[in-house]
């Protein structure tokens, strides 16, 4: 989709994510996209660091257990030694990015709709599919080759503004992985009564995330703070582009202060 899914994996362990990340780096011939190559392998980057944290935006409501999680782990990122700021790129809410986005999530929409039909050997059409993806499939196949080019455009333009940030001098940019408590269950399901709604939804809880799908940096989530009713809040970490090894660095830092892997939701004993 233009770049903007990376398929990767959830995992228990920096080690795991790391030792993971090692066998699938690099690109194939003829990928259209690919980060660099890393200078070592990645399970050997288990100095101090610039960082900005972000516990909220102008536009955006955030839940006090998603801010404390924020500051909470911007007081422990200092405990470990790095210089931490109350910084963020000034691009991050650029409104145009979501106008450049749509088109290309449902063109993209479209077109695998496309390849399943072919693949199954008939048109695969509503009755088929849930009313949000539908939808967003008949969008898609509005929009015209002009509408789709001007849409990358923006994705590149935002790209080079947002990168501006790191190259000024930051190495990390820390924020709440989303800005709510994990929704309950079956909130996000699509409603026929109203088309979209769930994708909507979905879109409320991605504004910390979506920036970096579309700017193809690596980030990724933690899960360093809880609510009071014992629910996980994730933290991201934003690396510049082709940085995975700060994050794994980090990470493991981060690993070693919280112990995150040797908890276990109630529910599991």
């Amino acid at each position: 989709m233009e770049g903007l899914a990376v398929e990767f994996a959830v995992t228990r362990t920096m080690r795991d994510a790391a030792a993971l990340l090692d066998v699938v780096a690099g690109p194939m011939a003829g990928d259209p996209y690919a980060a660099p190559t890393p200078a070592r392998e990645y399970p050997e980057e288990v100095g101090a660091l610039r960082i900005g944290f972000l516990s909220g935006l102008s536009t955006l409501k955030v839940h006090p257990d998603c801010v404390a999680a924020v500051e909470s782990a911007g007081r422990l990122l200092e405990s470990l030694g790095h210089h931490i700021e109350l910084a963020h790129p000034a691009n991050l809410e650029d409104p145009e990015l979501l106008t450049g986005l749509l088109p290309l999530i449902a063109t993209s929409q479209a077109r695998l709709i496309e390849q399943f039909s072919v693949a199954i050997g008939r048109t695969i059409g509503a009755e088929d599919m849930d009313c949000d993806n539908w939808a967003l499939t008949e969008l898609g196949r509005k929009v015209s080759g002009t509408e789709y080019l001007a849409s990358v455009e923006v994705i590149n333009r935002y790209t080079r503004k947002m990168s501006a940030w790191w190259a000024a001098g930051f190495d990390l940019l820390v924020s709440s992985t989303i800005p709510e408590p994990p929704p309950p269950i079956g909130e996000l399901v699509p409603d026929s009564r109203e088309p979209l709604k769930g994708f909507q939804r979905s879109a409320e809880l991605a504004p910390f995330t979506l920036p970096f799908n579309v700017t193809g940096q690596p980030a990724i989530s933690l899960p360093l703070h809880w609510t009071p009713e014992g629910l996980p809040i994730g933290v991201q970490l934003v690396a510049a582009f082709g940085r995975e090894d700060l994050l794994l660095r980090v990470g493991a830092q981060l690993e070693q202060a919280v112990r995150w892997s040797e908890r276990r939701p109630k529910v599991c004993g």
